[in-house]
């Protein structure tokens, strides 16, 4: 009788947690929701990236991690390269559902000055612990999204007692989180890339669509010398080497749309 009362109320858990998130108006709204209904399980913060499945900087990415403090200095001192969740992915060793420990890491690694000073930063800000989950789509592994509960490492140890009931959960939050834009920039990292002008989103838009430069500048009443202007701006906040790059990344980043 007990084990059906855990499963009803697990279902029904869930059943609310569906309800909430098809009520939000907007992808903005989702992800407040989201970041809700994780710190409710008892987590201080949530990340949610997209990623190819064989680079390490993600597609996009929302985050509630550093809403206490704390941004401006990890960006700045680019402590992304030494992230406690971030290198495990990129090395391989991370595992489709894991808990990563700071303090573990810090007791049975060797450590580099600047991961040290990465570890100290995150703990300033109340992070010490992250259950993972990787959510890849089977019919095409090329893509991935990570989802991250930050959180101390009793809540960790908790979090984990029902594991699958919060990977079901974690699926959920991933299918209703998407990337930030202009209008909703919810949980924008400024770290990746920045936000397209409207200008900017209009020559991508037509170049994606195959348009010349010459077509552009007269579509746009601009001269060319404009249009390669904001291409190149385009590329560089798209963190791209190339024109097609930055096309690639935009359309994937959901900046403009053809």
């Amino acid at each position: 009788m007990e084990d059906h009362t855990n499963v009803s109320a697990a279902h029904a858990d869930l059943v609310a947690i569906l309800r909430r998130l098809n009520e939000a108006r907007d992808a903005g709204e989702n992800w407040e929701t989201c970041v809700a209904i994780a710190r409710e399980l008892g987590a201080d913060a949530l990340n949610i990236a997209k990623f190819r499945a064989d680079t390490p900087v993600p597609i996009w990415i929302r985050v509630s991690t550093h809403e206490k403090g704390g941004l401006e200095e990890y960006v700045t001192r680019d402590y992304m390269s030494v992230d406690p969740v971030l290198v495990p992915r990129a090395d391989g060793s991370m595992k489709d559902v894991d808990h990563i420990s700071i303090h573990r890491n810090m007791a049975e690694k060797t450590l580099s000055e600047k991961e040290l000073e990465c570890y100290d930063h995150l703990l300033k800000y109340g992070q010490s612990d992250y259950v993972t989950f990787r959510i890849r789509d089977k019919g095409d592994e090329s893509e991935e999204i990570l989802v991250v509960f930050a959180c101390s490492s009793g809540v960790a140890e908790m979090l984990k007692a029902d594991i699958d009931q919060l990977g079901v959960i974690a699926n959920l939050l991933a299918l209703y989180t998407a990337p930030p834009t202009p209008e909703r920039p919810e949980g924008k990292v400024p770290l990746l890339y920045d936000f397209l002008t409207s200008r900017e989103r209009d020559v991508l838009t037509a170049l994606a669509k195959g348009m010349h430069n010459s077509e552009i500048a007269h579509e746009l009443g601009i001269t060319e010398v404009t249009v390669r202007m904001h291409t190149t701006g385009a590329r560089k906040k798209m963190g791209a080497t190339t024109r097609a790059q930055a096309i690639a990344l935009a359309l994937k980043r959901g900046l403009i749309t053809v």
